[in-house]
């Protein structure tokens, strides 16, 4: 699993009371010999805490199903929005989206659920099998609750650079019909001077250029600074085709 299980032993035993696991790992500490051994009085208070987890991790449950939902919902959006050659940094975006998706995508909670249901069935609590079970599932329980945060810090951070996005993809409409209908001009107004036109080659070499980098702008392939924006980068192909056209224009400056 990607996210860390927590260790909630000390919640149900004693200080210095064996601390094994059912599931070996890394993370979980070995049982000390030498350690007390649990009293009844401890079992009883660890297996009185039950219900309460019980239903603790089905209400977590539920919010991490409905969480999933909400972050796929928003995924789903935010991915039929890219790639329509409208403006919108897809290079920057897409990264941005999968990894979000890779977060849903691992949110795989089949084992957790088949946790809860064994150690709701137990019926022979006396063993040190069945103990160890339970304190595991503490760790599930509270390896839930870090999940439905991630879930939810997903779908906050991926709705606000989709609402971002919807902004910005409004703005870039008037910015890029100005764009492209003064491509459209320099190119008819070079084809309609023809030869009349001094640096006539040099002229369609910097129009060729400006609609390569419109074509990059467009199809989301521009990455964005803080410095400058995507608006400012069509702003500044804009600037370039006006200097083309007033160089046509007045030829002899």
């Amino acid at each position: 699993m990607w996210w860390k299980k927590k260790q909630r032993r000390d919640e149900a035993v004693q200080e210095g009371a064996p601390r094994g696991s059912g599931r070996p790992g890394p993370d979980v500490p070995a049982p000390d010999p030498g350690a007390p051994p649990l009293t009844q009085e401890d079992r009883d208070g660890a297996w009185r805490r039950l219900p309460d987890l019980l239903e603790r991790f089905d209400s977590l449950h539920a919010t991490l199903m409905a969480d999933h939902k909400s972050l796929v919902d928003v995924l789903d959006e935010f991915d039929a929005m890219l790639g329509h050659d409208d403006g919108l940094p897809v290079i920057v975006l897409r990264p941005n989206l999968a990894r979000a998706r890779r977060v849903a995508q691992n949110i795989a909670t089949d084992d957790y659920r088949r946790a809860r249901d064994r150690i709701a069935e137990l019926t022979d609590r006396e063993s040190g099998e069945a103990l160890d079970a339970l304190l595991d599932f503490m760790d599930d329980v509270e390896a839930l609750q870090d999940l439905t945060e991630t879930l939810a810090s997903n779908t906050v951070a991926m709705t606000g650079l989709r609402d971002k996005a919807v902004l910005l993809r409004a703005d870039l409409v008037p910015l890029r019909a100005r764009v492209h209908a003064a491509r459209a001009a320099a190119e008819d107004e070079i084809t309609r001077t023809g030869s009349l036109t001094p640096d006539k080659h040099a002229l369609e070499a910097r129009v060729h250029a400006a609609s390569d980098r419109l074509r990059a702008l467009d199809g989301g392939r521009v990455e964005p600074t803080p410095e400058r924006k995507i608006t400012d980068a069509y702003r500044e192909v804009e600037s370039e085709i006006a200097e083309i056209r007033d160089a046509m224009a007045n030829p002899a400056r």
